[in-house]
């Protein structure tokens, strides 16, 4: 008897060093996540925000003050289709025993107003099958 299984590991999207002044220019950046499904397995990748954003968007926060940067996720390297965690916005594939690759697209629109610190957020990706 061969069971359903899906595993999945991710990147840390990292968005780099900004020089902590205030730009309209947008940061970008990607990251792989690796999903390998048994072979006929169809599957959906969500990705959970801690904002509980079911669209994409939410902020990171800095880890010695309170000040937020808004960032957004995508699926595409154009930066048009948001993934979050609604069948609207998610990724699908379908198992082959293999690693399978999905690149999440991570943008800041504009750097705000803030301190200097270390930004960070907890995305979880969630694989359902």
């Amino acid at each position: 008897n061969v069971s359903r299984s899906c595993l999945a590991s991710a990147d840390t999207l990292n968005s780099g060093t900004g020089d902590g002044l205030p730009s309209a220019a947008s940061i970008d950046a990607a990251a792989p996540i690796r999903v390998t499904c048994t072979s006929g397995v169809p599957y959906k990748v969500l990705l959970i925000l801690s904002s509980g954003s079911s669209a994409g968007s939410s902020n990171m926060k800095g880890t010695a003050n309170g000040d937020l940067i808004p960032y957004l996720l995508f699926s595409n390297s154009a930066r048009t289709a948001p993934w979050g965690n609604l069948p609207a916005n998610d990724v699908e594939g379908t198992g082959n025993g293999l690693v399978q690759q999905w690149m999440v697209y991570g943008r800041v629109p504009s750097l705000p107003n803030v301190r200097p610190d270390d930004y960070k957020d907890t995305v979880t990706v969630n694989v359902t099958y």
